[in-house]
């Protein structure tokens, strides 16, 4: 059983989780999984549909006790630049159905919306990804809610191109403690 699994879209989200916990490459296909002897992360590729999928694939493969999505998000709010949150909620852009998760945080906690494609102007919700919505919802039928964590880094305030990939990393570099910190009161 592991520890924790960890879900990321991109592998420029997953390096420095790949390098802090020094996780090797176990298997390519369908999906690029990491792993040490306690510590499993799976590459989702972006999108709620591919979340989902990468989520259900790693909990038929592992047993684990905690799954975390980390990743960048956008904000319509300049003030939430390349700050961390702690999801409490998330919301389905397409089909407005919310689903609560654990609100015990020592970080900073909001709900959040996933959308389909890339959002570009203001659409109500403080923060906005394309994954996390999928991610729980997969995730929430395999383990407990109190055990499903979405962690996000806003990295643009709803602009049309994506952050540098060093600049990505820097972000997810800068909040791993935090986020550790989180899980470790989280139990």
């Amino acid at each position: 059983m592991f520890e924790k699994i960890f879900l990321t879209a991109t592998l420029t989200e997953a390096i420095p989780l790949i390098e802090r916990y020094n996780l090797n490459l176990f298997e390519k296909k369908p999906f690029n999984i990491f792993k040490n002897d306690n510590t499993a992360l799976i590459i989702s590729k972006i999108g709620k549909v591919e979340a989902s999928i990468a989520a259900t694939y790693i909990l038929q493969k592992f047993k684990t006790l905690k799954i975390i999505n980390i990743g960048i998000c956008s904000s319509n709010e300049k003030s939430n630049l390349n700050q961390l949150f702690r999801i409490k909620s998330v919301i389905d852009y397409s089909s407005k159905k919310k689903i609560a998760l654990n609100p015990k945080t020592i970080l900073k906690a909001s709900k959040l919306i996933t959308c389909d494609k890339p959002v570009r102007r203001d659409i109500g919700y403080p923060l906005i990804d394309m994954e996390a919505y999928g991610f729980v919802k997969a995730s929430m039928k395999f383990i407990d809610m109190e055990n499903i964590f979405v962690y996000k880094i806003v990295s643009d305030i709803l602009k049309p191109e994506i952050p540098q990939k060093i600049e990505i990393q820097e972000l997810i570099l800068k909040h791993i403690q935090k986020i550790e910190e989180d899980l470790c009161k989280a139990q």
